[in-house]
């Protein structure tokens, strides 16, 4: 983690008690906001503040990877994913990976 190395489970492992928006400000704190901002960032892969409002179990299978995603690319230098699009359907790959 100290050399900006971050990975992508397959699983979700997301906070079950924690919405969205309150998983952005963790890592933003545990990673002394380096880099962009991880709501921009969320945003940018497709998350807005509706989706960010929800609770892990309230999102869909895409919204939980795109969170999962947020959360590891803030202040990521290396990035490792463990079959991100798992469990997606064609288009929702698609989305994800167009993000």
């Amino acid at each position: 983690a100290a050399l900006g190395i971050t990975r992508v489970h397959q699983d979700s492992r997301l906070w079950p008690a924690l919405a969205g928006w309150e998983h952005l400000e963790v890592v933003e704190i545990a990673r002394a906001s380096r880099g962009h901002p991880a709501s921009a960032i969320a945003r940018s892969l497709g998350l807005d503040a509706a989706q960010l409002a929800k609770l892990p179990a309230q999102l869909t299978l895409l919204e939980r990877r795109q969170l999962s995603l947020a959360l590891a690319l803030h202040g990521s230098r290396f990035l490792l994913c463990d079959e991100l699009a798992a469990g997606l359907g064609a288009a929702e790959a698609g989305l994800l990976y167009d993000a």
